[in-house]
């Protein structure tokens, strides 16, 4: 049964804003027992785009001015809600404005592309106060869904910015953010850094979450400075695209009470106008909350500017706590004679040797080095213990690299470490280990000289071998097992191997399948086993937007990694080139980049006179392409027919130039 309309209601800003005109929506109910006429397709398209400050960042379907009379309004009527739906020329749907309450005004707005929702924004509580105390009634929440993503905004004073996010993904987190170093936004930055109530909630460690709190504090003060000092902000970049990992879990007691999901090493891309590209580093993001609804994801660090030649910043304070920063049974933090041993190690580095530095000299600072972290290893009872271990380990390591000392002397000394560590820290075990075998290395391999024997080096090569395997088999879980497995895997692929390189890469994915390393080994045997498979990839060009496997069907396809220092790549360019000025409408080529940044390709794609499209993606060999093909040597080809199947792996110039031309027939 139809309800009644309800009674007429005087014009109000609301329903000003809402229509543009008086005599648009006159009344409120579903099911109205009069019909009413409905506003012209025109007026709702003209009228109704997001409100949110900045536009929501994703495509909203608006037909030409000249097919407007082509759409058709049609009332939206159910048992719950009222309003109108625009219907495009094809029949899609481009808008639907809804009076969802009932009480003659329109408070939710939908926003479709390709007859899909993307975007929607709504009045969540009436009229409200901006700054100046004014009643304004406008849209408050902010959503995005779909393919349009997961973000839930909120504005709090009326502004149409947002204030607050209820739900944010770790790839928008790091947008928000890369956008806002970008215009200089403090305000849209604060929105997704960490906050001292959520590290409270989250058990981080008291003194951790301070240190992270303090170095968050003022985000407009020390983003002005960051762009002050930035040459690459100060180029007037455009925001491109985010790379961000997969998330890791820190386990209780590392640096909180209880779990902690985090994103390490994101990073932004950003398009630079001299036709470079630049990068700023979003080093971690932090979940916070539990339920779907309202999880949000927040960095513990301010992004930055990789300036130059810069290195992109991996791991951040969750992850990577400062040494005696990790939380102890008490969680009270720092205990005072670690504090004030950590005062003077600090003070300490600040003499730190360089190259210049005598042998007396570099002797003297590796003796007050290893006073300090012997009395750390003493009085610290918290996580770190095996750490101050490894480090005295390290340092005579380092003096035997130097030439300082003989090889027997450090030895000894890492006997006297491995026997320490195994009574009191036997955590420290695998690293200590790791650098006396290093030690026995430089011992054999000294006396070969620069142009040993064959038969002596391949000796050694087989001492090396049987080396690393024996460590692998006595800490399989440890890091620098992986190290070792990934070293095996590409001497054995170099050696041509093929089947026990396959093998170390087996162990590594297997046994570290959340690690870089682990992940890069199973991209490696994916690339390995590749022959008469689909070749799949999707890359983003340097140029802008993206190139796919799909995108080359028809053609003959050769993926190139390369970078900027890679000779032998530098060396194949002419016979490429030459293919692809031959054979270009039947062969796309594809030179993936994976030099750490991407200072230097411009340069290099000019003086070298490149046409094919260039990919990158910033992280070097750890980037998503390198690691998802497993890439460990340059180049590295892949090759494809027309139907996209690959017909060679890891050949070298001479096959690709050999196929090529039969392949494209």
């Amino acid at each position: 049964m139809p309800r009644p309309a309800a009674p007429a209601r005087p014009l109000t800003r609301r329903t000003a804003r809402a229509w543009a005109t008086a005599a648009v929506l006159a009344v409120a109910g579903p099911l109205m027992g009069v019909a009413q006429a409905a506003p012209p397709a025109s007026v709702i398209l003209s009228t109704y785009q997001p409100k949110v400050v900045g536009g929501p960042g994703v495509e909203i379907e608006t037909p030409p001015e000249d097919q407007w009379d082509q759409c058709k309004v049609e009332p939206l009527r159910n048992t719950n809600d009222s309003g109108y739906l625009v219907v495009g020329p094809q029949d899609q749907t481009l808008r639907r404005i809804v009076d969802a309450d009932g009480d003659g005004t329109i408070e939710l707005f939908i926003y479709y592309n390709q007859g899909m929702e993307v975007f929607r924004e709504w009045d969540a509580d009436g009229a409200q106060k901006n700054d100046k105390g004014e009643a304004v009634v406008s849209s408050n929440n902010f959503r995005w869904v779909n393919f349009g993503g997961t973000k839930w905004g909120v504005d709090t004073n009326g502004d149409r910015r947002i204030d607050a996010w209820k739900r944010i993904s770790p790839a928008e987190a790091a947008a928000v953010a890369a956008e806002a170093v970008v215009d200089g936004d403090a305000a849209k930055l604060a929105t997704v850094l960490v906050t001292a109530e959520e590290l409270k909630s989250l058990g981080v460690d008291d003194a951790l979450a301070a240190r992270i709190v303090e170095e968050l504090a003022d985000p407009a003060k020390q983003l002005a400075a960051i762009r002050k000092d930035s040459e690459l902000l100060r180029s007037k970049p455009t925001f491109q695209s985010v790379n961000t990992g997969q998330p890791g879990l820190i386990l209780p007691g590392e640096s909180a009470r209880g779990e902690l999901e985090v994103v390490e090493n994101s990073n932004a891309l950003l398009n630079v106008p001299d036709g470079n590209m630049g990068i700023v580093s979003l080093s971690e993001m932090v979940r916070v909350g539990s339920r779907l609804d309202s999880v949000v994801w927040k960095l513990t660090a301010l992004p930055r500017p990789v300036e130059g030649n810069g290195q992109i910043v991996l791991g951040g304070p969750l992850i990577q706590p400062p040494p005696g920063m990790a939380l102890g049974d008490d969680g009270d933090g720092l205990a005072p004679e670690v504090a004030k041993l950590l005062g003077e190690l600090a003070k300490l580095n600040e003499d730190r040797p360089d190259e210049k530095s005598t042998k007396a000299q570099r002797l003297d600072f590796a003796a007050k080095q290893l006073k300090l972290h012997r009395e750390l290893f003493k009085v610290d009872q918290g996580n770190d213990r095996p750490f101050w271990l490894t480090t005295q380990a390290d340092t005579f390591h380092g003096l035997f690299l130097n030439e300082d000392i003989e090889a027997e002397f450090a030895q000894a000394e890492m006997a006297k470490i491995r026997k320490l560590a195994a009574a009191e820290a036997p955590g420290a075990l695998p690293v200590v280990d790791q650098r006396s075998l290093f030690v026995a290395w430089g011992e054999k391999r000294r006396p070969l000289g620069a142009d040993p024997a064959q038969a002596e080096l391949e000796e050694f090569e087989t001492w090396w071998r049987t080396a690393r395997e024996g460590f692998v088999t006595k800490y399989p879980e440890s890091n620098e097992a992986a190290t070792f497995l990934i070293e095996l895997a590409m001497e054995s692929e170099q050696q041509g191997e093929l089947a026990q390189a396959s093998d170390y890469y087996r162990q590594l994915a297997q046994k570290f399948p959340s690690s870089q390393l682990g992940k890069k080994a199973a991209g490696a045997l994916r690339r390995l086993n590749l022959e008469g498979k689909p070749l799949e990839f999707r890359l983003p060009l340097r140029s802008g937007g993206q190139i796919t496997s799909a995108d080359t069907r028809g053609k003959v396809t050769l993926l190139t990694f390369w970078n900027v220092e890679c000779k032998p790549c530098q060396q194949n360019l002419p016979v490429l080139k030459d293919l692809y000025q031959k054979h270009g409408d039947k062969l796309e080529i594809i030179a993936v980049n994976v030099d750490e940044g991407p200072n230097g390709i411009a340069q290099y794609v000019e003086d070298n006179g490149v046409k094919f499209p260039i990919a990158f993606e910033p992280g070097g060999f750890n980037g998503p392409a390198a690691t998802d093909f497993g890439v460990v040597n340059l180049p590295t080809m892949i090759l494809a027919d027309q139907q996209g199947r690959v017909v060679s792996v890891n050949p070298d110039i001479r096959d690709v130039q050999n196929k090529v031309p039969q392949l494209v027939k």
